[in-house]
């Protein structure tokens, strides 16, 4: 547990060497291994875990009812969330004392901003002039926008956090 802590990415492997780990095992407070190295932002260790521990609950929950997923989500630990959700953590887990869920969502700041416009009602006028140009222009290559999609596309399949390149 103090390695998964701590973020000692050397010394996880190793301890799966030893026969009476109980991978599982909670301490004082109810955290597992799994519980400590995902709100700590230890993604390494987390998707070790996940991969060479086959006895791994995924779900299991702290005293308070929380689980790795939660506990990682109020972190903002976008990258362990994903690596959990992948590994079949449970989404609709609800923390029985708030009564609310881990819901994750790739973040993306720009997007509400583009929706809104995008869904902002056009005069006829409007419409009529963008279908015409549309019908006469030529489009030719152009810079790319800062934090526009291409940038998101770019980073969403090749971070290391991709749920793309994880799968």
């Amino acid at each position: 547990m103090v390695a998964c802590y701590k973020g000692f990415v050397d010394i996880v492997p190793l301890l799966q060497k030893c026969p009476y780990i109980n991978v599982n095992q909670q301490d004082k407070d109810g955290n597992t291994a799994l519980m400590m190295a995902a709100p700590a932002g230890h993604v390494t260790i987390v998707n070790y875990l996940l991969n060479y521990y086959p006895a791994l609950e995924v779900d299991k929950r702290d005293p308070r009812g929380l689980t790795a997923l939660m506990k990682a989500a109020v972190q903002g630990r976008q990258d362990c969330v994903a690596a959990l959700l992948l590994a079949g953590a449970d989404l609709q887990a609800v923390d029985p004392i708030k009564r609310k869920t881990a819901r994750y969502q790739p973040e993306w700041p720009a997007l509400p901003e583009l929706v809104a416009k995008a869904l902002a009602p056009k005069s006829r006028g409007k419409r009529l002039s963008e279908k015409i140009r549309s019908m006469f222009t030529f489009s030719f290559p152009r810079d790319h926008e800062e934090d526009g999609v291409m940038d998101h596309m770019v980073r969403m399949t090749t971070s290391l956090a991709s749920p793309f390149v994880a799968t």
